[in-house]
């Protein structure tokens, strides 16, 4: 089965997909990878997919053949405190 392969601009973003099967169906299977995979962890179920229906497979942003963005990850990029590594001390009811 042949595999088509290109970038979809989202917004000003680049992001890689693969397609198997044929895109005019009127359905389609769309994978999307877990954290730190790619598209290539999708090789032996694409094809399979893709005898029943058009499958598309995509990078997230940051992954893959997608765009990688040029951000700094730090402490304060974390907006929910419960999910910082390094909580900052927390004070007593009526403390300052």
């Amino acid at each position: 089965m042949t595999v088509q392969e290109g970038l979809w601009c989202w917004g000003d973003r680049k992001i890689g997909w693969t397609l198997m099967g044929n895109p005019e169906a009127p359905l389609a299977v769309l994978l999307i990878h877990g954290f730190g995979a790619n598209t290539g962890h999708w090789r032996f179920n694409q094809p399979a997919l893709a005898g029943l229906a058009p499958t598309y497979a995509i990078d997230l942003l940051g992954f893959g053949h997608s765009e990688k963005p040029g951000l700094s990850y730090t402490q304060c990029a974390c907006p929910n405190p419960n999910l910082n590594p390094h909580p900052h001390p927390q004070r007593s009811p009526g403390s300052r």
